[in-house]
């Protein structure tokens, strides 16, 4: 019995080598030889500018498709009867309201942005207009009851209409605009970047809630979001946060302590780290895993492995197999198999960091706001916007939730706060 056991075990390791090695030398190198995140990607050009200068041509080029997409936008598709307050522009600029208060205000807080690096002086950031392509885009595939719950306008915090660049004043053709006046300065201007961030967003938050809607959704002007953004947003609200599934039915859920939802978290955290949520989510792969191929070994050696210690080893080595499978694609490539469907996106706590896209539940808006516009309040590159509002909802004990995978891609490669541009492996499609 004993022999036979031991023969077994070592037609299992002579398996479980050549499955090892095959998976790791040759199979995942060749899938994710492109993965971003995974551990074989590999930049086929080193040189950070020129990969710069990629990133750079594509975003070029996705303006240009905006530019089309607005040379030929049917503005009939949209009711234009309601005007946002503080809003300029014609008649053709208040596409996407309706008689009723939304449920959903979007605005797209724009400011103006230089690039300072002599290397890259010749890209002019437009990430505004592919921002506000996209969303009419997604906007014009939905149905006319869900549109007409939707309310979109562009908040412009840094000047007055005249001395406004041209981007927003084309943009003013199509969209709702809210100019900030001199009389709406609640603070002085100030050289310090990060500070004057939170002015600008405690200014468009505080005009976006005045709409009245049950949330209210910022959008920086490099948040990109996805096609299937509203349907998953939709479901995540009427499944996961005001109502709940409690033994298999959907019932009310309290979310009146809500204080906001993120739907973005740069990738580059998103992996595999030492912290017992992602821990135990990578023990779950490797346990469901590692039993299914065990069970399906036995199939193809067309005998049930009787011995409880060569099960043991079996099943360890399966599960071994799948948890540095894992890892070698890592989190964030893994994650990509739940956008199949609304239902497998999930939330978890928001982690204080980022703002690109952030939806504020109406209940608590002001609060928010008048913290912001405290005058005791100072950020600067230690105590950021997002830490700074983060700290705040956990001190008055509210929710805040985070959705994952991401419903936003963030393309803003050059920055408002920092005059170089950003580490470019955080801008490459997963």
């Amino acid at each position: 019995m004993l022999r036979n056991v031991s023969v077994m075990a070592a037609r299992v390791l002579r398996h479980g080598v050549i499955i090892y090695t095959v998976t790791f030398l040759f199979i995942l190198p060749i899938v994710c030889y492109n993965k971003t995140f995974s551990f074989y990607f590999k930049l086929r050009d080193r040189k950070q500018q020129n990969v710069i200068n990629g990133l750079i041509q594509k975003r070029n080029q996705a303006v240009k498709d905006a530019e089309v997409f607005f040379r030929t936008f049917d503005q009939g598709t949209f009711d234009t009867r309601l005007s946002g307050p503080g809003t300029t522009g014609n008649r053709r600029s208040n596409v996407f309201g309706t008689n009723r208060v939304p449920d959903i205000a979007v605005g797209i807080i724009s400011v103006k942005r230089e690039v300072f690096n002599s290397q890259y002086s010749h890209f002019q950031p437009k990430y505004v207009l592919e921002v506000t392509a996209r969303l009419l885009q997604v906007l014009e595939r939905m149905g006319d009851d869900l549109r007409t719950r939707i309310t979109v306008f562009i908040c412009n915090p840094q000047s007055d209409p005249d001395t406004n660049d041209e981007t927003i004043m084309f943009l003013s053709n199509y969209v709702r605009t809210i100019h900030k006046k001199s009389s709406d300065n609640k603070k002085p201007w100030t050289s310090n970047r990060h500070d004057q961030e939170k002015n600008d967003y405690a200014f468009c938050l505080r005009e976006m809630s005045k709409f009245g809607a049950k949330y209210t959704l910022i959008l920086q002007d490099d948040a990109v979001i996805h096609w299937d953004f509203f349907d998953v947003l939709m479901h995540i609200l009427g499944t996961k946060i005001e109502h709940r599934y409690e033994r298999g039915e959907l019932v009310k859920a309290n979310a009146s302590n809500l204080a906001y939802v993120k739907l973005y978290f740069p990738e580059k955290w998103q992996g595999f780290a030492w912290e017992l949520r992602q821990m135990t989510e990578l023990l779950v792969i490797g346990i469901a895993g590692g039993t299914i191929l065990t069970l399906i070994y036995e199939k193809i050696i067309c005998r049930p492995i009787n011995s409880v210690q060569l099960r043991i080893f079996v099943l360890s080595l399966a599960i071994l197999y799948c948890i540095l499978v894992a890892l070698s694609i890592n989190r964030q490539n893994l994650m990509m198999v739940r956008r199949v469907s609304p239902h497998l996106y999930y939330i978890r706590d928001s982690p204080h960091c980022c703002i690109p896209a952030v939806l504020y539940s109406q209940g608590h808006i002001r609060d928010i706001v008048q913290y912001l516009e405290s005058p005791d309040l100072t950020c600067h590159s230690n105590f950021p916007l997002d830490v700074a509002i983060g700290q705040y909802v956990d001190k008055l004990g509210l929710d805040a939730f985070l959705i994952e995978p991401n419903l936003v891609d963030h393309i803003g490669l050059f920055s408002t706060l920092h005059r170089g541009p950003k580490d470019p492996a955080s801008f490459f499609e997963i």
